[in-house]
């Protein structure tokens, strides 16, 4: 059984010192922890529903990719003025105000799909163009939300304590978000088409309530510098710190591979698994189910292996896991190799984050965060194109089934060659900044 003590007012202390957060810093991290857990549920819920309704509207992978790249296209938009934005304003209030927009979003989806005015019916090309509108939508909201809420952290506990609390937050994300909801929003759909969007504006909403008690008192980040100006302090201090830049690219890199094969996902699982909706579900929440065992056990692997070594392995992991799952043909291994495949991930994340969080001054962190994530997560969108696209070119010649498969293959080279290069370069010291 897993116990998220911090969602609940539980005493935590750091592992490597006896002294405890303050009751303020317990109950911030209490209310944002709990905020994030119903967000990420939400964005679980979405994950699952929007691929589903856009498959339900057509089963040309290319046109499903455009829904998944206008999810993460806001991460290459907007990323930078959103970094900008939360080293200005106050970082609770951005986070309210995300989870509220988001609310709204799919509040307004759920309508369209119920009176089948857009979404559900018509051409597909019209649902599926409305429906990248709403997922752009949604991730411009989700670009301003994500961000910050990283940049808020170290705000609220001391530094020695943000491995633990970090594996604690992303644990509890991944134990709503991605475990939980993928189940949910498979009985949901087998419900009703509507039910997941409306299960996410209740989850949004009241996300946004809990966060509203977060308090917290901090230096005043206005500044008499433009926009562009506080951008470039930022990309300055990234320039300056190559080991920084670097990983942002390879975490860029990892990422177009892996939103290629996340695409895909859906049609794997109802054309080469023979999945339904239940069954999709299930899937998901196996990958989850990686996550949420990494966040208990990773800062514990880390602090064995080191964080070179842990990094390496989970590039290991990065490189295996497309070629297990392109070869696969039964739900059951398909559901060990995307535990694993997210485990990896969650390694890379404890070590890498939480590093990242120490080396960086707290007056420019939303804004090199941002720089950081334009380049780590800006990527998904061409990925998401790039797997559509490459099914669609190739199933004429190799068909279907094949097509299917050829991207898992690629993603495991590619990622092989990333794995040599950072093998040259990569060094994850404990400076302290």
């Amino acid at each position: 059984m897993v116990r998220v003590g911090l969602c609940y007012g539980a005493k935590v202390t750091d592992a490597s010192s006896p002294t405890p957060l303050s009751d303020t810093a317990r109950r911030n991290v209490t209310w944002l922890i709990s905020g994030s857990a119903l967000t990420n549920l939400a964005d679980g819920l979405l994950i699952v529903g929007l691929p589903w309704l856009a498959s339900e509207l057509t089963r040309d992978p290319l046109l499903i990719s455009l829904v998944s790249a206008a999810t993460r296209l806001p991460w290459l938009l907007l990323s930078i003025p959103a970094g900008v934005w939360g080293d200005r304003a106050d970082r609770v209030r951005l986070l309210v105000g995300a989870d509220a927009v988001r609310a709204a979003l799919a509040l307004w989806l759920a309508v369209l799909v119920a009176t089948q005015s857009g979404a559900s019916s018509g051409p597909a090309l019209h649902g599926i163009v409305l429906l990248s509108a709403l997922a752009f939508l949604l991730g411009a909201a989700e670009v301003v939300r994500d961000n910050t809420a990283q940049s808020l952290l170290p705000d609220l506990v001391p530094a020695h304590a943000l491995e633990k609390l970090n594996g604690r937050l992303w644990s509890a994300e991944m134990l709503t978000g991605q475990l939980f909801a993928p189940l949910l929003a498979g009985v949901l759909l087998s419900v009703s088409l509507v039910s997941p969007f409306a299960v996410a504006c209740v989850a949004y909403a009241v996300a946004a309530v809990l966060l509203v008690r977060t308090r917290i008192t901090s230096a005043p980040r206005s500044s008499q510098q433009g926009w562009l100006e506080a951008a470039l302090d930022g990309w300055r201090w990234l320039r300056q710190h190559p080991q920084l830049l670097r990983l942002a690219v390879l975490l860029g890199l990892f990422n177009f591979s892996a939103m290629a094969l996340m695409t895909l996902l859906v049609l794997y699982s109802r054309e080469i698994l023979g999945l339904g909706a239940t069954g999709y579900g299930l899937l998901l929440a196996a990958a989850a189910l990686g996550g949420v065992c990494g966040g208990l056990v990773c800062p514990l692997i880390a602090k064995r292996l080191g964080s070179l070594t842990s990094v390496r392995v989970a590039m290991g992991l990065f490189v295996v896991m497309p070629w297990c799952l392109g070869l696969n043909q039964w739900p059951v291994l398909a559901a060990v190799f995307l535990f694993f495949d997210t485990f990896a991930s969650f390694l890379w994340n404890v070590v890498t984050v939480s590093w990242r969080q120490r080396q960086i001054p707290s007056e420019v962190l939303a804004r090199v965060n941002s720089l950081y994530r334009c380049a780590g997560w800006g990527c998904m969108a061409f990925g998401a194109l790039v797997g559509g696209s490459l099914v669609t070119l190739l199933e004429p010649a190799l068909g279907r089934d094949a097509a299917l498969r050829v991207p898992y293959f690629a993603a495991g080279v590619f990622n092989l060659v990333l794995m040599g290069w950072a093998h040259r370069w990569l060094r994850l010291g404990a400076t302290a900044r």
